[in-house]
């Protein structure tokens, strides 16, 4: 957890934290007890089912802002041509995202628009998870859905390298680059096509870890920034309240396109799985996803105006202004705080 601190001491004088990555609740109230000093800036950032009453801790939405502004000057098309009804993206191993997938298979679900590492060890790892930390969540699923969550992954991995479209099962893709220039690069020589031909993305947002996953703690990353730039329908697969946030933030979530209520559900499981079920009308049938999406896209194309506008920065604004006046001024324009040039204070 360390790790995701950063020690910064500003010429100023003044001192504080910056948190670069998604964390548990448990992780901050253990680093505040034994740290100096008390305030702690969430640049990611993390949000939680129960919010964190912590006076010094800031949130401040800069790390999705700074990776939106590597698109500022791209080139978007305005036309949309929709060949499939969604797309879904996943790399890392996580609960949520084993789930993601054998739903899909168990609903029948298909879609040539999608990426999956099929890292080695993907299905054996996540059932260990399933089986140790959500085993009682299964009961509030039906029956025939439970039995198809336990069995073999059929996805077969696709997933794209320097070099060309990869199917392999022994796959390794986590490169350790997550920077917004690397995510910019992939967006425009791999995956925008998969955004761009289909009507719904599929979100599976980062988690702090598989146990985590179901205390309810949300973060947004590059993976939502994807399907406002490819101008999808969004829907978050596990997250609680993430439509809400987004929203929050200043986006339409097309709440009159999709249904939502899955966010509210109270466990992971019925999350993902009312995610997929609540809206199958659209997820089943290419015509309707085609003719909603033909149908709203001044509104997809406002998302990513806004998007690409700088409109986070007025967020930022706001949040930081509560922030000491050298703090505000470091944390609004200062453009590498979360890379790791910093020192953890010891």
């Amino acid at each position: 957890m360390d790790s995701n601190f950063k020690y910064i001491k500003l010429e100023t004088g003044e001192e504080f934290y910056v948190i670069c990555d998604a964390y548990a609740e448990d992780d901050l109230t253990q680093f505040m007890s034994v740290r100096d000093p008390a305030i702690i800036v969430d640049i990611g950032p993390t949000y939680y089912r129960e919010e964190v009453y912590n006076p010094a801790l800031f949130l401040v939405p800069r790390w999705i802002e700074n990776d939106a502004s590597y698109y500022y000057n791209d080139k978007f098309s305005d036309v949309v041509e929709t060949k499939s009804t969604f797309n879904f993206m996943i790399n890392k191993s996580t609960i949520h995202r084993y789930v993601l997938i054998k739903l899909l298979e168990a609903m029948n679900f298909t879609t040539e628009f999608y990426t999956f590492s099929g890292v080695e060890d993907f299905y054996t790892s996540q059932l260990k998870v399933l089986g140790k930390y959500y085993i009682h969540q299964l009961t509030n699923l039906p029956n025939e859905i439970v039995g198809e969550l336990v069995n073999p992954i059929n996805t077969l991995p696709k997933f794209y390298t320097d070099e060309n479209s990869i199917v392999t099962n022994t796959l390794v893709t986590t490169s350790g680059d997550s920077s917004p220039n690397y995510n910019r690069t992939n967006y425009h020589r791999y995956l925008k096509q998969n955004f761009e031909s289909t009507a719904v993305a599929l979100i599976s947002e980062s988690v702090v870890n598989d146990k985590q996953a179901s205390d309810h703690c949300i973060h947004f990353s590059e993976k939502t920034l994807f399907s406002i730039l490819g101008l999808n329908f969004p829907i978050w697969v596990g997250g609680f309240g993430q439509a809400d946030r987004w929203r929050d933030l200043g986006f339409d979530v097309f709440n009159d396109v999709i249904n939502h209520s899955y966010q509210y559900k109270n466990t992971l499981l019925e999350r993902c799985y009312y995610a997929l079920f609540d809206n199958r009308h659209i997820l089943d049938d290419l015509t309707l996803a085609t003719n909603l999406r033909d149908k709203h896209k001044s509104r997809l194309i406002n998302n990513r105006e806004l998007l690409l506008s700088g409109h986070l920065n007025h967020v930022i604004k706001t949040e930081a202004e509560k922030l000491p006046s050298n703090i505000a001024n470091y944390i609004q324009h200062t453009k590498t705080i979360w890379f790791p040039s910093f020192d953890s204070k010891q």
